[in-house]
């Protein structure tokens, strides 16, 4: 496992993490963590028809760090936006915004990686193109 998937998988797994804590404490909605789960279920089948027909990387490779990074960035401030008074208002805003922005790009990568994917399916078994 390269060092760049072992930082990748790291992000994920904190971010899930932080949303099934967030969950319980009931700062996110379950449809929230819902669709962070089933991003995750997804981009995981399409890594593994990936690297059962090719090893190369994906366009979308170049999104998915940014977009994990800026989904854990909300996450973490949504943790600490604690209190009802004005920090706490901008803290909670500036968190939901760049937790959105990040959920929004990871699905954009995943949609890239399944767009990459069905065509890496459709070419001919010994078949480069």
């Amino acid at each position: 496992m390269t060092r760049q998937l072992q930082v990748m998988t790291g992000i994920r797994v904190v971010v899930v993490a932080l949303v099934a804590a967030l969950l319980v404490a009931g700062r996110v909605p379950w449809w929230f963590a819902a669709l962070v789960a089933l991003r995750e279920l997804v981009a995981g089948a399409l890594l593994l028809l990936r690297r059962r027909h090719e090893d190369g990387p994906l366009a979308a490779d170049a999104i998915a760090p940014a977009a994990g990074g800026l989904l854990l960035a909300g996450l973490l401030i949504l943790v600490g936006a604690t209190g009802d008074g004005a920090l706490g208002l901008l803290a909670r805003a500036f968190g939901w915004a760049a937790a959105w922005w990040g959920l929004g790009l990871s699905w954009a990568a995943v949609l890239a990686s399944a767009r990459d994917v069905r065509r890496l399916l459709a070419r001919p078994a010994g078949g480069r193109s």
